[in-house]
């Protein structure tokens, strides 16, 4: 697997990008794609607030490999019940921008990091 590469449902993330083991999963995280370029986890915790997001490090904010923010980030659940609930945020807005939301898992589970879906 490419150490830049990020398996949600994986115990091997990658170590160079400073992520702990089994820190994302796929049924219970959501890809929130269309991100303003200065939002911050909080400003997606925010945006989530009514939902119960997972306990530890919840929100991932994607960067490209220029260290610039992609646009997107992941954002993990405390159950796949909960983030299927959070989809009728899809097409909602953070600050100026609406986003679209899509579901962790099957292919989208394999995205590399700096990657938007």
């Amino acid at each position: 697997q490419d150490s830049t590469e990020l398996e949600c449902g994986s115990a091997n993330v990658s170590k160079a990008q400073g992520d702990g083991p089994g820190l994302w999963c796929t049924r219970s995280c959501l890809w929130v794609r269309g991100l303003p370029f200065s939002a911050t986890e909080s400003d997606v915790m925010r945006f989530f607030s009514g939902f119960s997001l997972a306990p530890v490090h919840p929100v991932r904010i994607e960067f490209t490999p220029n260290g610039r923010p992609a646009g997107c980030c992941r954002v993990k659940f405390a159950s796949e019940q909960e983030a299927t609930r959070a989809l009728s945020k899809n097409r909602q807005y953070i600050g100026s921008r609406y986003v679209e939301l899509f579901q962790g898992s099957g292919e989208n589970a394999k995205i590399p990091l700096g990657h938007c879906p």
